[in-house]
């Protein structure tokens, strides 16, 4: 169970630590945070809702122990066992309805730029997903009210794996902590993008010599200041309230697209979509998940087919759940 204390100490923390201030900011003027933790729950999501309705202001904030009936994206079952995070903040976005998207993709990564400040590597999966050492951590639900084409309020679920039994993609913090090199953290290898289309991952050893420094630094300072299950909550809880802002700023959007695809670890991923071959090439201000067609292997198509070929796409935009990524064995 959470502390409250703690939690409170691990806020001054977040807000005093230089990593993180320097990589997420401080929080939006006048935002509070007003915290409710509960032994279960049959969804954080659904509680805050209920808080809500019944006046509270953004930065509310509802943490469960346990939850009964936990929902990922598209309604799925998210396995909430004792040992885990599972928090939900309500949040009132600046945003058109038409950018939604973007509110997940900003939680996520404020989320993962948060936790790489204290050494934690995490890359993002499309559209939702926290990954480590390529298996999921953690995952986000976005819930939004619209009110005249603009998402009024919202409600952002997170759930990320500290201590509880996770599946075979699936890694916990505790587990991933506990096997740190002790006598040298830089020695760890984080995996990272290595570049826009081309779908590889860069060991910490192949990195530039100023990023190999940023993530050298982070281990270390890993190594001294030791993560807990109140820290990992106040990092998120400061995630989402910046995340949310971010999307709120002229051009916030643009510049979240930027920062989200440099973690995004799909980058140049090979996909399948109707027939078709083509690569991960970035991310929509929608959230849509951008696929570049070699249009002459679509013009090919085409003309053996005998259809029009004045219309040969180079790109398409697909949206969340029209298209699942999956994970690979981790073994392999």
């Amino acid at each position: 169970m959470l502390d409250r204390k703690l939690l409170e100490e691990a806020l001054e923390w977040v807000e005093s630590d230089n990593a993180i201030a320097a990589n997420l900011g401080p929080l939006p003027e006048h935002f509070k945070f007003s915290i409710s933790i509960f032994d279960r729950v049959a969804s954080t999501n659904q509680t805050v809702w209920e808080l809500v309705a019944l006046g509270a202001p953004p930065g509310t904030i509802a943490i469960a122990r346990e939850q009964t009936a936990g929902r990922g994206q598209r309604g799925r079952h998210w396995q909430s066992q004792i040992g885990g995070l599972y928090l939900s903040m309500a949040v009132a976005p600046n945003l058109a309805a038409v950018n939604a998207g973007a509110l997940t993709m900003a939680v996520a990564w404020a989320i993962a730029t948060g936790l790489r400040s204290v050494g934690i590597p995490v890359l993002l999966k499309w559209p939702n997903d926290l990954i480590l050492a390529k298996r999921k951590l953690g995952g986000i639900l976005t819930e939004t009210r619209v009110r005249q084409g603009r998402v009024a309020k919202a409600v952002i679920g997170v759930g990320i794996n500290w201590s509880n039994p996770v599946p075979e993609t699936g890694i916990n913090l505790e587990s991933f902590l506990a096997d740190l090199p002790k006598d040298s953290p830089s020695n760890l290898a984080s995996d990272l993008p290595a570049g826009e289309g081309t779908g590889e991952l860069l060991s910490l050893e192949n990195l530039p010599l100023e990023k190999l420094a940023l993530e050298k630094s982070a281990l270390e300072n890993l190594s001294l200041e030791k993560l807990s299950l109140e820290k990992l909550a106040a990092i998120v809880a400061w995630a989402i309230a910046v995340g949310t802002a971010v999307v709120g700023r002229e051009d916030g959007i643009e510049t979240l697209v930027l920062s989200y695809q440099e973690l995004l670890a799909n980058m140049g991923q090979t996909v399948a979509i109707e027939g078709r071959q083509g690569k991960i090439c970035g991310v929509a201000k929608t959230g849509d998940i951008r696929v570049s067609i070699d249009p002459k292997v679509n013009l090919r198509q085409k003309q053996n087919n005998n259809l029009d070929t004045s219309d040969v796409l180079k790109e398409i935009y697909l949206k969340p759940g029209t298209i699942s990524l999956g994970y690979e064995n981790p073994q392999e």
